[in-house]
């Protein structure tokens, strides 16, 4: 089965979807809103892939990992198209909660050693390249793309409306029409403005104000060669900035530059690297809104429809599909939604994770 499938959004969610559509011969029409690609969350110059942590390798900590390790190998081939840099990411054994965690993790997760380790602070100094005073938590695979570049990638080859807002979606005679133009299917990779339409408006989305920060370390280069992640994040420096954030303002819905989320994120950054306590000159910064849902995972795959009167989910919608509230780990997990997606709309009958909210859970 093949056909012509509307996309509604043009961030890593909306492209990513166009990129496996594509590659299995559907014909995806990518909508968006803004004026150019990733004009949202998935806008930031540079952005850091991890796996999300948990001391236990349950269903959904396997999701993550195996997101992580399938976006590691996908970035690794697309290379320098998408500003690919497998530099390691170091994360800082700052509390005694996340010296257990991260411990149990390497146990239970039983990745190789080139994968996930321990490795003590004089160790971590060494590979990272600065002063560290901590333990950490290192992840040799991981490092940095540019989000902006990997939404361009995914969608080459793809018709992309910008400028062109979804509007009216009515289901008729087995098709959708979205404002006036028939598809076979639609998914909504929006973000938090599926609350806007009538077949999504119940789901248990919000979005989350997260500001970030370029600097250049003034007068000296800080020899940084791997990300440090402490609560905050630092990447090594490209071209001698490097990006360091984020805020995490659930109470924030606007996108203004605040003066003092960048001196807090300064402040965080030398509070756990004392290398970085020199003077800095921030080059840019920008403000997003991440989508993130109620219980912290991402809502993918088809989508039932509500019943007005007691609030229970029935059937699915034809046809009809959502991926959203990725949160701070989108830039694995849309990937993975989207493989999920489109073997759904084929049908292949391979294990996928449903967060609709018929099933939170991983289903064979």
């Amino acid at each position: 089965m093949a056909g012509k499938v509307a996309i509604i959004g043009a961030g890593l969610a909306g492209t990513s979807c166009a990129y496996f559509l594509k590659r299995a011969g559907f014909t995806p029409v990518i909508f968006e809103a803004g004026a150019d690609i990733a004009s949202g969350a998935s806008g930031n110059p540079v952005g850091l892939y991890n796996p999300r942590f948990f001391a236990e390798k349950t269903s959904v900590a396997e999701f993550y990992g195996q997101a992580y390790l399938a976006v590691s190998k996908f970035f690794r081939q697309a290379g320098t198209e998408i500003d690919h840099s497998q530099h390691g990411s170091m994360h800082l054994i700052t509390n005694e909660d996340k010296k257990i965690r991260f411990r149990k993790m390497e146990e239970s997760w039983n990745w190789p050693d080139d994968q996930m380790r321990i490795v003590s602070k004089a160790e971590a100094s060494e590979i990272g390249g600065v002063s560290l005073e901590y333990d950490a938590l290192f992840l040799e695979g991981s490092g940095t793309v540019s989000p902006k570049k990997l939404c361009s990638y995914y969608a080459s080859g793809c018709e992309v409306r910008l400028n062109k807002p979804a509007e009216e979606l009515v289901f008729e005679n087995s098709f959708w029409r979205l404002d006036g133009e028939m598809f076979d299917i639609v998914i909504f990779c929006c973000g938090a403005a599926v609350l806007k339409f009538q077949q999504t408006s119940w789901l248990p989305v919000h979005t989350v104000r997260g500001q970030i920060l370029q600097f250049r370390v003034v007068g000296s280069l800080s020899g940084l060669r791997t990300n440090i992640n402490y609560g905050g994040y630092v990447t090594p420096a490209a071209d001698g900035i490097h990006t360091c954030g984020s805020t995490f303002q659930k109470w924030l819905d606007h996108t203004e530059l605040l003066q003092k989320d960048n001196e807090d994120i300064l402040k965080n950054l030398e509070l756990y690297i004392s290398a970085f306590k020199s003077e800095k000159q921030v080059t840019e910064a920008r403000a997003a809104l991440r989508t993130v849902s109620k219980d912290h995972l991402p809502i993918i795959g088809e989508v039932p429809y509500i019943n007005k009167d007691d609030g229970q989910l029935d059937e699915y919608i034809p046809n009809f599909y959502v991926s959203t509230a990725h949160g701070s780990h989108g830039i694995i997990t849309t990937y993975m939604a989207a493989n999920i997606i489109c073997k759904a709309i084929k049908r292949e009958p391979e294990y996928s994770f449903s967060a609709s909210l018929k099933a939170r859970r991983f289903i064979k």
